[in-house]
């Protein structure tokens, strides 16, 4: 969008995803994944190494594909699935590939894009302490980078920044569980609770609004969790001042 002028783009930012990105810049929250890719390698304790081997093979086969130590390692963890077996497979070596590789294959495009990790994507392997400092620096760079990308493109001739409810909730179902009657109808409605709270639906709303306003964005449009809408919900948009919804 940067790069084109950005006329016509709208960018969507949900609320508790910026909230949570500022509690990653700002470090007043732990991640216990986050650390064990962030610590050096020969610093991992045995739950530590542990977490690591669990979580770091959450990828897509693509990714796997695209990284073949990333894929020879995740060959190795499904030979070892005891935990005590996980201990003497992977060594301090293998442990720092892991970490940097896991870090790349979730980096996407930026892996071979950004020059502070285009260096390490080519190299694929057998990665130095220094390789997985740089890899750690970048990580804890993004959140904050992010937050500050929205701001640029916030203030981009053409570009408009909209939001949702802020903890993306279902509005039409906070408004009124009555409404998936008439949303099944002709056919029979399944049986759910009766849950009818419009004063949550209209908080949700205000609430967002309060907390993009508050850091410089002033949305016009939201996009509703899932797409979901009413016409109870929308007329909560319509009074809150929202012009325009996706769905």
């Amino acid at each position: 969008i940067l790069d084109t002028g950005g006329r016509g783009q709208v960018v969507n930012i949900v609320p508790t995803l910026l909230e949570q990105l500022e509690a990653y810049r700002d470090g007043t929250v732990t991640d216990p994944v986050v650390e064990t890719l962030r610590l050096p390698a020969a610093e991992l304790g045995r739950n530590e190494r542990h977490t690591l081997v669990e979580w770091a093979f959450h990828v897509a086969p693509r990714q796997l594909e695209r990284y073949p130590r990333l894929r020879e390692l995740a060959a190795r963890r499904g030979r070892a699935r005891r935990r005590e077996r996980l201990e003497s497979r992977f060594g301090p070596g293998d442990l720092r590939d892991l970490q940097v590789l896991t870090i790349l294959a979730h980096a996407g495009s930026q892996a071979w894009v950004d020059p502070r990790l285009e260096p390490l994507y080519r190299k694929g392997h057998q990665f130095s302490a220094e390789d997985h400092r740089l890899a750690s620096l970048w990580l804890d760079a993004q959140p904050g980078e992010l937050i500050e990308l929205w701001r640029r493109l916030a203030g981009q001739d053409g570009v408009e920044i909209a939001t949702s409810p802020f903890a993306h909730p279902i509005m039409p179902l906070l408004v009124d569980t009555a409404v998936v009657t008439t949303s099944w109808a002709p056919q029979p409605a399944p049986v759910v609770p009766e849950f009818r709270h419009p004063e949550d639906a209209r908080w949700q709303l205000d609430a967002a609004l309060d907390f993009m306003r508050a850091r410089g964005f002033e949305p016009r449009g939201c996009w509703p969790p899932e797409g979901s809408v009413s016409a109870e919900a929308v007329a909560l948009y319509g009074e809150a001042g929202i012009r325009w919804l996706v769905t």
